[in-house]
């Protein structure tokens, strides 16, 4: 058996895995990954959204990704009713994949950074006193101890798996196809599910189907590719899809939306689909996948070189797991009803509501006042410690809090603002107020962070009583 330490074992080598393993060795930890599969593998999940793009760009490997993507003109739809074509209108809007292209890019760059991996291995954790011991199990065992434990291996955990569904049971039949003839991305909402493909490289395609589990049951009696084949030929826009022959066999997995009811806690953090899992219809899991897991490194990171940071680490993730499940609770409800022509039917009717709605927000304001209108800050804006992100680490910001904002905010246009608001006299012109923030900041900066804290009524207009005398 060899035995290996690291400050840090990462389970899991897709794009979250990856990920936060290039972002703790960035930080200067001595990390080890270990990965089940080898590359590289076909793997559902090639949508690039826009998100993805600075994320990359963080861990240095954007340029290599861009090189191998593609980037359809647009999309085809018939979602709510007639055909359609939404074009994208601008580069790199978003892109789409061959997964098993981008992970082996994301993993060797790990490499680069130093990361020591072993692939292919099957992990199994044990919780140590002071630490882990990893078993990684391939064509010989490695015992790892570590520090810390990033949990990066999908929905399935590699650890304590108690979670909580925020949608109805959904499964996902995923398939690749020998086809040219498409050079777009196409949707479509059928009676019991909906339909998705893309080209993701030269004469391959990738084809999605999304249903209810109980419903393809009873379809699925004559075999899985045999039923989603029908399902093709039954449709609008993937009618020659039917006839294209398959790559490999369809491949059967749980697409229903989840998270974990632990994110973070002593020793590990949870990364990717091992902290939430979203909707492939969102076309984001990439993105989220990648964001979760640099603020999950970002984390460990932190609790690495300050144990006592461990409530204020638990609240930045905790946090983040549930503003980004409420945000995707909310859009998919609400997307899902979009789908008038099958809204009778159980798989629309009962995603079309969201499980978690928020209360409202009131309508803004958005226009900057005149440079002479004196202004405020608001007595309704509440300040609060929050946990931020700031460099490579969490720590506790002031952070403002009105109803018009889903949580409280630290930092606007990437600087603080509770300096720039403490120190404002009781009213001021919007045109000093600018003006008095150019000596640190740019003065098209200061201007957006003005506009932003009126539209969000961090600043008010100052009112008088009527016949009061106003003095400069």
């Amino acid at each position: 058996m060899q035995k290996l330490w690291s400050e840090v074992c990462v389970i899991g080598g897709g794009p979250a895995g990856s990920a936060a393993a290039i972002r703790l060795a960035q930080c200067g930890h001595s990390v080890c990954l270990v990965e089940q599969a080898e590359f590289p593998r076909a793997h559902v999940g090639e949508s690039l959204s826009p998100g993805v793009w600075p994320v990359l760009e963080s861990l240095g490997v954007r340029e290599e990704v861009a090189i191998g993507a593609r980037f359809p003109s647009g999309t085809l739809l018939r979602w709510s009713g007639s055909e359609t074509f939404r074009r994208n209108d601008q580069w790199p809007s978003g892109g789409l994949v061959d997964r098993g292209e981008f992970d082996v890019a994301l993993l060797s760059h790990a490499r680069s950074w130093g990361v020591q991996v072993i692939q292919p291995a099957r992990a199994s954790a044990r919780r140590l006193p002071d630490g882990w011991e990893v078993h990684a199990i391939g064509a010989e065992v490695t015992q790892v101890s570590c520090a810390w434990l990033v949990d990066g291996s999908g929905r399935l955990g590699c650890m304590e798996r108690r979670r909580s569904r925020f949608s109805p049971s959904t499964l996902a039949l995923w398939l690749r196809l020998r086809e040219t003839a498409s050079g777009n991305a196409r949707i479509e909402a059928r009676p019991d599910g909906w339909l998705w493909a893309a080209p993701i490289g030269d004469g391959v395609t990738s084809l999605l189907y999304c249903c209810d589990p109980s419903a393809w049951k009873q379809r699925e009696t004559r075999g899985t590719e045999s039923a989603l084949r029908e399902v093709l030929t039954n449709s609008d826009l993937f009618k020659s899809f039917s006839r294209y022959p398959a790559i490999e066999p369809v491949r059967v997995m749980d697409a229903s939306c989840s998270y974990a009811l632990s994110s973070i806690g002593p020793g590990y953090v949870k990364v990717g689909e091992a902290s939430f899992a979203i909707d492939p219809l969102s076309s984001c899991g990439i993105e989220k996948a990648l964001q979760s897991a640099v603020v999950g490194a970002i984390a460990a990171h932190t609790l690495l070189k300050h144990p006592g940071r461990s409530g204020l680490c638990r609240r930045m993730m905790q946090k983040r797991v549930e503003e980004a499940v409420a945000q995707h609770a909310e859009w998919s409800g609400s997307y899902y009803g979009e789908v008038g022509i099958h809204a009778d039917r159980p798989f629309w009717a009962s995603r079309s509501r969201n499980l978690l709605r928020s209360p409202p927000i009131r309508p803004l304001r958005a226009d900057l006042p005149k440079r002479e209108t004196r202004v405020c800050l608001s007595l309704t804006a509440r300040w609060t410690e929050e946990p931020c992100i700031t460099g490579n680490e969490i720590s506790s910001r002031a952070a403002v809090h009105t109803e018009s904002l889903p949580r409280p905010v630290a930092y606007v246009e990437g600087v603080e603002i509770a300096p720039l608001l403490q120190a404002l006299p009781s009213e001021i012109e919007v045109g000093a107020l600018v003006s008095r923030w150019t000596g640190e900041l740019s003065s098209f900066k200061a201007g957006r962070i003005a506009a932003w804290l009126w539209y969000h009524r961090i600043i008010h207009e100052v009112h008088f009583p009527a016949g009061a005398e106003v003095h400069p």
